[in-house]
């Protein structure tokens, strides 16, 4: 009888465990989506705008961060630890930002970015990749945002673009001389 009652009881907790499980971007889509419903002075691009951004941009320090550690290039590392301050300060901004207009950010996730680091054999090169596709996103985000009728939104965007496009230009070079070093090695072995 008691074993019975347990394995009802397991059963029961894991049926209730998966009924709430969501995945990272439904739990954010639903937190923009409520809190919109109970900030009617903050437009949605700009909830948008920072919930997307701050998660681009944690993305951005902890991919960094991993670089720091685990990159063999040196050229990797310097970009890595740039990024990291970069992206730290725009983080911290967009926090004021969200505390100014009541808008929360999603919960951190340390591990975001790292899924295909992790597992990929030219560390180096996958980690600039991924900066690279980030950045683009980011920016295409802060180039809307610069055109917001919010000050404090298009202010911190108008800031924010240079020094995001310098860390865009910045891995670019750093991915071209990976190129080049594939490149000379394609002659040498010829």
């Amino acid at each position: 009888m008691k074993q019975t009652y347990l394995l009802v009881l397991a059963i029961l907790s894991c049926y209730a465990c998966n009924r709430h499980k969501h995945s990272h971007s439904e739990i954010q889509r639903d937190s923009a989506k409520s809190m919109k419903e109970h900030l009617d002075h903050i437009s949605t691009a700009t909830v948008a705008f920072i919930t997307d951004a701050a998660v681009i941009t944690e993305e951005e320090i902890n991919t960094g961060k991993a670089a720091i550690k685990k990159a063999r290039n040196f050229r990797t590392k310097q970009y890595a630890k740039k990024a990291v301050e970069d992206h730290t300060n725009f983080y911290n901004e967009l926090q004021s930002l969200a505390s100014q207009t009541g808008v929360t950010l999603p919960a951190p996730n340390t591990h975001k970015g790292l899924e295909t680091l992790n597992t990929d054999t030219d560390f180096d090169k996958a980690y600039i990749k991924q900066s690279i596709s980030n950045h683009r996103k980011l920016l295409e985000r802060i180039n809307i945002a610069s055109a917001s009728d919010e000050d404090s939104v298009s202010t911190l965007s108008m800031r924010a673009l240079p020094v995001m496009e310098t860390c865009l230009s910045d891995a670019n070079i750093v991915l071209q001389d990976f190129r080049k070093q594939m490149n000379n090695r394609d002659i040498s072995h010829n």
